[in-house]
């Protein structure tokens, strides 16, 4: 029997920002808050929380840029966090 062990993903808490004015960037907002919600599930290596509550928001991205323009809005504490900037950028 051969064992596998498995490193965990990394996680990037993200920098959390004033609401974005309206038209000027992308806000990705949860349907519904229940604590399973992510706004993607993927099957690679890097997760992002929210910058203020920890919430993972999003599972299993191949590299944190894929969402770099993108604002996600936390449907857990109502934080906007940019997926751009880890915090304390």
């Amino acid at each position: 029997m051969l064992l596998e062990s498995f490193a965990p993903m990394p996680s990037v808490r993200m920098k959390v920002i004033p609401e974005p004015p309206r038209g000027k960037r992308s806000v990705l907002v949860a349907p519904r808050t229940d604590a399973s919600y992510r706004f993607y599930r993927g099957g690679s290596d890097v997760d992002l929380l929210c910058g203020q509550c920890g919430r993972e928001l999003v599972n299993g991205l191949q590299d944190a840029i894929q969402l770099q323009s993108v604002v996600l809005k936390c449907p857990g504490c109502g934080a906007f966090n940019d997926s751009g900037l880890p915090a304390g950028a």
